[in-house]
């Protein structure tokens, strides 16, 4: 769809959308961290935004499933595996 889009006017939309998007650089190199947001169209609108209003901060996944009219997660997905710490204080 978006390949559709860029070779039909190169996807003016998101470029309007992106227009009004300011960088931030932080003070500090290690306090830069990615930050963006969520966007859905439908045709030419603009239909759900959602900017992310600081690091770690995401769009709420259900809000713009519905949106997309997809619906809302029945259940939390299942947490992806991760290793166990080690207790390094013996």
């Amino acid at each position: 769809m978006l390949q559709a889009r860029w070779k039909k006017d190169g996807a003016k939309d998101l470029r309007e959308v992106f227009s009004h998007w300011k960088p931030w650089i932080p003070p500090k190199r290690e306090q830069g961290f990615q930050q963006g947001g969520v966007f859905a169209f439908e045709g030419d609108e603009c239909v759900y935004q959602f900017y992310d209003p600081s690091t770690g901060v995401h769009a709420p996944f259900d809000d713009w499933l519905v949106t997309l009219g997809v619906g809302p997660l029945e259940s939390a997905p299942e947490p992806v595996p991760r290793p166990e710490k080690k207790n390094n204080d013996a």
